[in-house]
């Protein structure tokens, strides 16, 4: 059920902010934050935050001076919903619960049918409407015999069997049917060797081509995320911008599907460690050149990605593969899952405006305040925090949890220099970093192109 916040007392009294279902919202008098709660002196400019899973919501004090009360009690977290009062300084919120709207009826011509009430529904997230197609007479109405079949997912030849799984699922003919037990095989054409690692909405898999003994990766959706269509519709939309990115620093899609229900992802296997890894390796930082480096190969992946519209939205060290030695090793970018298309290219976006995506520690304050408006830029910043962090070993901000939440240091504090880092980073390179951080994204390297060429000149 949709969720509202009204503002019943203070100098925004009778405003109401509708939320989504699931979202992130910020709450304070910045002009920032999701719910502005205007000139309230009592109020901290960023005063707390809201996570939303409707019907139930949690908040969190972060770090005010003034303190957040909930029914009239100080909390620093509390789970709130339907008829509690928070209050914020000056100004009492009331969480309401609300009804969606009514669609409005559509003028009828007398002169036609009324139609079906469903028809005046929009369609289904993903699909596009198309005109419904004449209802078939009763001779032409299709038997089992005649009923559609789909090709077999691994051979690729008619199946034998009408569809009769989920929409989009693959079939698998009898025949590869008992060959893919016989092999082990879990997914079509790919046995499953042994568990790489869990990421938030997905399984990967060290995984093997049961033709040519290739090793891959085959990435899972998580089960307990299938049922959810915005789960689907995000995986199906890594798969098809993976899918079209053909670059040698990008790591290569092969193919994706879905088979007994369950989506997935074949992708190629590199042989190496994480950047976030060798670091570690190393002793906690990475030399310069080296850094320098893998550097210029994220940003060919990343000029190429943006040339085509599409930014990754969750740079950081452990998205880069590094496998081989420097200076010869090879740099591949992977892990394409909240990306998306903006610009002139863009469709509706699954990203809801008040969500929070990415990696706190490596994004750019427009990012907690509107991921879904981001453009190549973000890139840019979260590069730049990269590096800082591959040299440093440490985060580009001073997080401390404790005395401020972290979404609220990335919107309000200044980079840490890195002369402070006790490091020596040559100053040219230290320039290009700090540009790529800078807090206004005009004020960064306006493309991939011109950070890689200025991070090449600082190391001659």
């Amino acid at each position: 059920m949709p969720m509202a916040l009204e503002i019943t007392k203070g100098p925004r009294k009778g405003k109401t902010f509708q939320l989504d279902d699931t979202c992130v919202v910020l709450v304070g008098r910045s002009h920032h934050c999701h719910c502005r709660l205007g000139p309230d002196p009592r109020s901290s400019r960023v005063h707390l935050v809201m996570e939303v899973a409707a019907p139930q919501c949690r908040l969190r004090d972060l770090g005010s001076t003034n303190g957040t009360l909930v029914n009239g009690k100080r909390v620093i977290e509390a789970a709130v919903g339907d008829g509690d009062t928070i209050t914020v300084g000056q100004t009492e919120l009331l969480v309401k619960a609300t009804a969606p709207a009514p669609r409005p009826a559509p003028a009828q011509d007398p002169a036609k049918p009324s139609r079906l009430a469903h028809e005046d529904r929009p369609p289904p997230l993903g699909l596009e409407a198309r005109p419904a197609a004449p209802a078939p007479s009763p001779e032409e109405q299709p038997d089992e015999e005649t009923s559609p079949i789909t090709p077999c997912l691994r051979c690729g030849q008619p199946g034998s069997a009408p569809t009769d799984r989920l929409p989009g699922d693959g079939r698998v003919c009898p025949d590869c049917l008992s060959a893919m037990q016989l092999q082990g095989e879990n997914v079509p054409g790919y046995r499953l060797v042994h568990p790489l690692e869990a990421g938030g909405m997905s399984l990967l898999w060290v995984a093997e081509d049961t033709g040519t003994g290739e090793r891959v990766v085959v990435k899972n959706m998580s089960p307990e995320l299938a049922a959810s269509q915005r789960a689907v519709r995000m995986f199906h939309r890594e798969s098809q911008i993976s899918l079209d990115l053909r670059h040698p620093n990008i790591v290569s899609f092969i193919k994706a599907g879905q088979y007994e229900g369950r989506l997935y992802i074949v992708m190629e296997y590199v042989d190496g460690v994480d950047a976030e890894r060798l670091c570690l390796q190393r002793g906690g930082r990475l030399p310069a050149p080296e850094v320098v480096a893998i550097g210029a190969c994220v940003l060919d992946a990343l000029d190429y990605a943006h040339r085509r519209n599409i930014v990754h939205r969750d740079v950081k060290p452990s998205n880069i593969l590094v496998r081989g030695e420097f200076p010869n090793h090879e740099v591949k970018v992977t892990d394409f899952g909240i990306a998306r298309v903006y610009g002139a290219a863009a469709s509706s976006d699954i990203t809801r405006r008040k969500d929070v995506r990415g990696s706190i520690p490596f994004m750019p304050p427009e990012q907690v305040l509107n991921c879904r408006g981001v453009d190549h830029r973000a890139d840019i910043f979260a590069l730049g925090a990269t590096l800082y962090h591959l040299l440093t070993g440490q985060y580009c901000r001073d997080f401390n949890v404790r005395k401020k939440a972290a979404m609220l240091t990335v919107i309000d504090d200044e980079i840490v220099p890195l002369q402070r880092r006790a490091v020596d980073v040559p100053p040219a390179l230290a320039e290009v970093i700090h540009r790529a951080l800078s807090r206004e994204p005009a004020q960064r390297f306006q493309t991939a192109a011109d950070m890689n060429q200025a991070l090449q000149q600082a190391m001659k």
